[in-house]
Parts: structure tokens; sequence; C-alpha cells
């Protein structure tokens, strides 16, 4: 605490009342002229630290942050423009970190899941997915490329390379093989099919992280097949992927939800623009 006797270096509170009770509190924070420290002053044990934002403001803001990359900057303009409240950039920060550990279990799940489907012992299966040319690298969780092929056939002639990257898996000494691929058009789907009839695990990469890794590679913006699988791979290795959900009824109905919700907001905003 501070030494110094002074009532104006001391920790002084400011309560905001509304009909008699106490809604917020001003923290005022001590100097000491005298050794330097500062003190800041306690809440009142009926007032638990919060924010003045509620919940649902800041699930938008974790939303946009984390689902859409939103940086802090232009989410706190946002907030500004579309909601008329004044956010700045570390309330932001702070209201994050408040909501973090929420999270936490589930994060340790997802991790759980991922490293299930990504073991050590399996080699990864990097797929760069197009029309008719499928570049396929198998690497292990260096990042060192084991074999490479390029397949000129359909998507759904992939059971030829799972069945050869696993070959070549098992020749450098791995218990199995991961499939990975970007998750873009319709192919994705079926490769995971090919993938669980051949009891492979199968995980997707998101474009976005595949893009980052390109730049950050070698600072450039060109895209081949062949870094591409790699990258797909590597970001695999780094557990930045996922599971893609089964298919089943409730995979189906949000879909048709998600779709007709697209609608439905298109339609109103046609008549709002006649």
């Amino acid at each position: 605490v501070a030494c110094w006797p002074s009532e104006a270096a001391a920790p002084r509170r400011t309560p905001r009342a509304s009909e008699g009770s106490t809604s917020g509190v001003e923290r005022y924070a001590g100097h000491c002229r005298c050794c330097g420290g500062t003190t800041l002053a306690p809440l009142p044990e009926e007032l638990e630290p919060g924010t003045p934002f509620s919940l649902n403001i800041v699930a938008l803001a974790m939303y946009l942050r984390f689902a859409h990359h939103v940086s802090y900057r232009r989410l706190s303009r946002l907030m500004l423009e579309l909601f008329g409240l004044a956010i700045s950039e570390g309330a932001l920060d702070a209201a994050f970190q408040r909501g973090k550990p929420r999270f936490d279990a589930e994060t340790a799940a997802i991790l759980a899941r991922l490293r299930e489907a990504v073991p050590v012992t399996n080699a990864i299966v990097g797929i760069d997915l197009a029309d008719r040319k499928q570049m396929v690298v198998v690497t292990d969780h260096d990042s060192k490329v084991l074999a490479r092929r390029t397949f000129r056939v359909k998507a759904w002639d992939l059971g030829a390379a799972l069945d050869w990257a696993g070959e070549r898996a098992a020749k450098a000494g791995f218990a199995g093989v991961t499939v990975a691929c970007e998750p873009t058009g319709h192919r994705w789907r079926v490769l995971g099919q090919l993938a669980g009839d051949r009891g492979m695990p199968f995980v997707c990469v998101q474009p976005v992280i595949t893009s980052w890794s390109r730049r950050t590679e070698d600072l450039t913006f060109d895209k081949t097949d062949e870094k591409d699988a790699v990258l797909i791979a590597r970001a695999t290795a780094q557990l930045r992927c996922y599971v893609p959900e089964p298919i089943n009824e409730t995979w189906g109905r949000l879909r048709h939800l998600g779709a007709r919700r697209d609608q439905l907001i298109v339609e109103t905003v046609a008549q709002v623009q006649q």
C-alpha cells in the first residue's frame, strides 16, 4: 500500500447511484511520493468486475473478430457506425480476455479431437483438389516430403491415389495416413467419403490459412499446386485444421436453413431498395 499519509494520494471511489442503488463505480489510484508505489482503489464486495456492454454485443464482437478475422481497429469503427457504441480497442481486448476462460474447456476438447485425427504415428497426405488435376504429397510432421505425385483424374477416382499414399507412408514406417485438403467446391466431400471407406482420418484446412501461409513462406502471392499441397500438409501438422461434421439430418437441416436465410436477406434488401 502507499505509505504517504496525504488523503489526496490515497485511493478514492466515486459511486454513481441511481434510485438509491449503485450501478457502477469510478476507481481512482493513489500515487505515493515517498516510495513511488501506486495503489488502485478496491471494488465494493457487492460489485464484481464486469463490462458496460451486454453479452450480445460482446458475443457479436467475438464472432466478428475470431470467425471473420476483423481487426481491432475496424471492429471498433463497426461498433460505432452500426450501434453507436464507442468501444476502444483496449476495451474490446479486455472483453475478449474476460470471455476466454469460458472457452478453455471447449478449446481443449477440439484440440484433443484434432490430435486423435492427426496422430504422430500417421503420415499426412496433403491434396490440392482441382477439376482433372489432383496434386498429392505425403509428408511427415516436420513437412518433409516423403513422396509426391500428380493424378490427372476426377475427384471420384482418387481412391487409387489414397492407396498409393498409404503404401508410401507404410514404407516410411508410419502406421497410417491422415488425409487433408481445402473445403472448396464439392470435391472435398467426395474425398472425405473415399478416405472414410479406407479408414483414413480426414481433416480440412481453410483456404485463408493456406493463403496466409503462402505469403509468409516466401512473401509472394504466387500459387502452385505443388506448393499448396505441401502447405495444406504443414497446416495439418500444426493442427491448424478442423474435422468436418458428418453429413446427417442435422447437417442437412442447417444447410437448408442457411440457404433460406440468404434468400430472405436478398428479398428483404430488394424490398427496401424498391
